[in-house]
């Protein structure tokens, strides 16, 4: 009986030991999860600036990259839309044998309803609208100019299929839409910015242009709690004319990406956009912009500055609300 007891016991405890092995695997790989997670998308903020530095030939290549590390895609093409409706391939990556250099816009349905929709539209979806036929690609996304006209469109034809799902197909969306951007910027008119004073290549942009980007970085928040910061810097009770030196001492420190608007308040000031930048970087940039400004004890001491975070609670319109009023209530105060 009690060499029984013992080899039932025996029995037992080697089935715990098995169990506790495999529970500590799990707990490593839950681990390792948790460690790993997002570690993409630290980098994303990087990878879209460095499109800012891009030569326009290797622009479309660039994005192909990106989307690549970033969401997977295995096999894609960046076509433009040609006057005569015809897709013409500017970059290609992955397998080229559904992508072919030239296209018909008439013979790819999917792209025809991306482009007339100026949105992002997936294989589920696709059919969703009522697709006459099959095609061999898995998502079409349209890139925009500044009017909203599409002027490429992105096809993806390969990606696994464990990431072929509404999150990436929203981050993918997220990256055209910032890749977009910067086809915007790079062909601006001149109604949408002028230079910095002193600093070559240095903009500083129309607030319509600072808005439109704020909203932009609301929804990468949105959908994928990618954080962007809002600086906002002022001397109130100071005069305009102050102006060219206050920008320059504060844009100096702008990096590839980031978008300065001055807005129309009565005093020296300039409100920056940090997309896809946190605070405590941002925090980085205001202290280095008050150092430089210090340089200057006319700019320095009446100076007044404030960092603005998207979160969950502000869309990019009550962001830059608050920001008008912290403004407005600047310039009460002082006059």
């Amino acid at each position: 009986m009690r060499t029984e007891l013992q080899g039932t016991f025996q029995e037992r405890v080697k089935k715990l030991d098995n169990e506790l092995y495999f529970l500590r695997e799990a707990k490593g790989e839950v681990d390792r999860i948790i460690a790993t997670h997002g570690s993409g998308l630290s980098t994303l903020d990087t990878e879209i600036r460095e499109l800012y530095l891009a030569n326009d030939d290797r622009f479309y290549q660039r994005v192909l990259r990106l989307l690549n590390r970033q969401a997977h895609v295995t096999d894609a093409a960046v076509y433009l839309i040609q006057p005569n409706h015809q897709l013409l391939r500017q970059a290609a990556f992955g397998n080229e044998n559904s992508l072919p250099p030239e296209l018909p816009l008439a013979s790819t349905e999917m792209a025809l309803l991306a482009i007339e929709k100026k949105t992002a539209v997936s294989i589920s979806k696709f059919w969703k609208l009522g697709a006459t036929r099959p095609e061999p690609y898995l998502i079409c996304l349209p890139f925009l100019d500044e009017n909203e006209n599409p002027v490429a469109v992105l096809m993806i034809t390969g990606m696994p299929f464990f990431s072929l799902n509404q999150k990436s197909v929203h981050l993918i969306a997220v990256i055209c839409k910032w890749a977009s951007r910067v086809i915007q910027i790079k062909r601006a008119a001149h109604g949408s910015f002028r230079m910095v004073d002193g600093i070559s290549k240095q903009k500083i942009f129309t607030e319509r242009i600072l808005r439109h980007n704020l909203d932009l970085a609301s929804l990468s928040y949105q959908s994928h709690q990618l954080p962007s910061t809002l600086v906002f810097f002022g001397l109130p009770g100071m005069a305009d004319p102050l102006q060219p030196a206050f920008e320059r001492a504060i844009i100096s420190g702008a990096r590839a990406g980031d978008f300065a608007a001055q807005l129309d308040l009565g005093f020296p000031n300039l409100a920056v956009l940090l997309p896809l930048t946190g605070e405590r970087i941002a925090e980085s940039f205001a202290t280095a912009a008050l150092a430089e400004l210090g340089k200057d004890t006319e700019l320095f001491r009446p100076v007044e500055y404030r960092v603005f975070t998207l979160d969950e609670s502000k869309s990019g319109e009550k962001l830059w609300q608050q920001l008008l009023d912290h403004a407005n209530a600047l310039g009460n105060h002082a006059g």
